[in-house]
Parts: structure tokens; sequence; C-alpha cells
């Protein structure tokens, strides 16, 4: 039985991170046609939510360091925003958890935007977050003597990788309010 094709076309095309981040991996596109014209959608990302194995320690992070703004907070979770996006921290109930991959080698990572790269590094330093790599494209380790000047990379208390730049330029196709 002979099935028509779907109006699904799939593209493999490099992205031109040479120039950008020092190395070519191939980004998959996955673009919907019909025809020449381009099947879009109206989706916005506006939550991410997290379990963590310590919520205080956490909030430390994502809102001393961070800075985000507390929206509300309960027993067992922290609604937390940066004016556009709700990022919810919630207290971990259950056994124990496996080892986070982190680093380069990450399932996810997140990326933001703040207004001075230094005072956000210093931010994270002085309140004792130091796994930090120098650029999110290199990876290179945190060199106190010659601090990040471009982006740096910072784990969460729980393993989950923080892309931190003062870019807006750093993430292509992003349009910041």
């Amino acid at each position: 039985m002979n099935q028509a094709a779907p109006d699904v076309e799939l593209r493999f095309e490099p992205l031109n991170w040479d120039t950008r981040f020092g190395w070519a991996p191939i980004r998959r596109q996955c673009q919907g046609t019909k025809g020449n014209a381009h099947v879009m959608t109206n989706s916005t990302l506006i939550h991410v939510g997290v379990r963590a194995t310590d919520l205080e320690r956490s909030l430390r992070f994502w809102r001393d360091a961070l800075g985000l703004s507390v929206v509300s907070a309960s027993d067992g979770s922290c609604l937390l925003t940066d004016g556009y996006h709700n990022y919810t921290v919630f207290q971990h109930m259950g056994p124990a958890r496996p080892d986070h991959v982190g680093g380069m080698l990450d399932y996810l990572h997140i990326g933001v935007i703040v207004p001075n790269l230094q005072q956000a590094l210093q931010r994270f330093v002085d309140l004792g977050f130091h796994e930090i790599l120098d650029d999110v494209g290199d990876g290179r380790p945190y060199d106190p003597q010659n601090p990040p000047q471009g982006s740096f990379k910072v784990h969460d208390p729980d393993g989950i990788v923080v892309d931190v730049t003062a870019n807006p330029q750093q993430w292509p196709g992003v349009t910041l309010p």
C-alpha cells in the first residue's frame, strides 16, 4: 500500500559556528513546508520547572546569584521570574537521584542574559558557586586571573548548566523585549 509523502521536509544544514564558537557541529533543521510556504507556530516558551535536592541552596543560585524575582513561595516550591518567563523550583521529595551529567556532556542547559557579566560572575563566586567554565562555546576552565569577557558556564546546585552572557546576540533567533 503506497502512502502519500507527508508535507514535511527534513533538511540537514551545517550551522557555521566556526566563527562564533570555534567548533562546527551540524544543526538539524526540521522545517514544515507546504509548497513554498513555511509552516510557523505561535508557541512561546514561558515556563521551566526543576526539582531541587536542596530548595534553599537552589534559591541562593537562581534568586541571589542570577537575580530572578520571587513571585510566590509555598512549602516545597518557589516561583521565580525574569518578568517574561516563569521558572519554578520544586523540592525533590522522592528517592535519591542518580548523578547529573553536567559540563560539556549535559543533556540540558539553560541560557540567561545579564546586564553586567563581571558583576554576575562575582555574585556566583561570592555565593560559593565555583564550577565555572569560561566562554559558553569553548568550555575553558575558569581562571580568576583572566575572567571571562564574553560568557561563562556555571552549574546550579543540582548540576544544571547555565550559560551566562551579557551579549544579546549570543543565541541566534532570539529577540529581547
